[in-house]
């Protein structure tokens, strides 16, 4: 299973967050961003809700959080 998209969702969330709140801290979007990762961490994926993620995705999903 492909779990891409999701990440590329999330991704583009957070560069549409990113131009939309240009005059706050860049902290205030990783905070989003990062809440949004921990939903999706937990199995609240975005390409089938009812299917939790494989536990080698979340760590994939951690150390992607840790390059932003």
């Amino acid at each position: 299973m492909d779990y891409q998209p999701a990440f590329a969702e999330l991704e583009y969330e957070h560069k549409k967050r990113k131009t939309r709140y240009r005059g706050l801290k860049k902290n205030t979007n990783r905070l989003a961003t990062l809440a949004a990762l921990a939903n999706l961490m937990m199995g609240d994926d975005f390409c089938c809700p009812h299917r939790a993620i494989a536990p080698e995705m979340r760590l994939q999903g951690a150390e992607w959080a840790e390059n932003r």
